[in-house]
């Protein structure tokens, strides 16, 4: 009896634990609480997407301006690269008078046909300003000779030549367009006593030391919004009245201080002018430049 007493008890007792036991908890999230998270992320999505718009924005405009200025600054090492290695002898024309304000001299390098056996070490190379579509650009072109084909012939001067003399080979000319958003284009050569004019001189007190080149260049976005108002030629040919006429240590200046002008802002939009750069650059030639004419054999 007394075994069964304490089952009975134990029974009991292991009943009233049971009726008192907890109901399981079922935690989670309510309709509203979903809500109000979706609703923040969507808020944060869109913050998201506007920032990385913007940043593409000023990737792309950032990318158009390096992509001209860097060109830019390109062309003006290359500049000074040819002319550093300028052939400048008594039976060769030298920075001769043209009607395209193009800046040619002959090179003292194989232009690009170098693979040909006949190959001669001198090339006619000029600079200038072209219209493409509507647009400015400044071309490099590489006159390459060979033995084949002759010495330049420099005697025959005729009002049609826009070289200012005749190239035998002009068929050979390789073209590049360089640099793309320039709106000007001038060069200037400096005299020994410190002057500086459109000519150059090979000998006296006033013969040409170095050649000054300079020119404004926009960027692709600025370039692109000349087009669209036709403003381009316009714009080109005031920076081209500016310039001087002689004094080429003036012409950065000039340009300047046109396109920083309250009037001008008050003609062209802000983000035109303020997308656009002047460039200049001073090259020494050497003053024994006179050398024989059995060096180039």
């Amino acid at each position: 009896m007394r075994k069964l007493y304490f089952d009975n008890t134990y029974l009991r007792s292991n009943k009233r634990s049971l009726t008192r036991a907890k109901p399981l908890s079922r935690s989670g999230f309510t309709l509203i609480e979903v809500l109000v998270a979706v609703s923040v992320l969507t808020i944060i999505f869109s913050i998201l997407v506007s920032i990385l718009g913007t940043m593409s924005s000023a990737w792309s405009t950032s990318r158009g301006k390096m992509d001209n200025f860097s060109k830019a600054r390109a062309i003006l090492n290359l500049m000074h690269q040819d002319l550093s290695n300028s052939v400048i002898r008594q039976d060769l024309p030298s920075f001769t008078e043209n009607k395209k304000n193009e800046l040619g001299f002959f090179v003292r390098n194989f232009g690009q046909r170098k693979e040909s056996k006949s190959a001669r070490p001198l090339t006619y190379v000029t600079y200038g300003t072209i219209e493409i579509n509507g647009r400015k650009v400044l071309e490099r072109v590489d006159h390459p000779y060979d033995f084949l084909g002759g010495a330049p012939d420099w005697q025959s001067l005729t009002s049609e030549d826009s070289l200012g003399f005749k190239l035998t080979q002009p068929s050979s000319a390789i073209r590049r367009d360089v640099c793309e958003g320039v709106l000007a284009f001038s060069y200037y050569f400096i005299n020994e006593n410190g002057t500086s004019s459109r000519i150059f001189n090979s000998s006296g007190d006033d013969r040409t030391t170095a050649v000054l080149v300079a020119f404004v260049v926009a960027s692709e976005k600025a370039a692109l919004f000349l087009q669209e108002l036709d403003k381009t030629a316009e714009l080109s040919k005031r920076l081209k009245d500016l310039s001087p006429s002689s004094d080429g240590w003036k012409v950065k200046a000039s340009w300047q201080d046109f396109l920083t002008a309250p009037e001008t802002y008050e003609e062209y939009p802000p983000e035109i002018l303020s997308n656009i750069r002047v460039y200049q650059r001073v090259t020494p030639i050497s003053p024994g430049y006179l050398v024989p004419s059995t060096t180039l054999n």
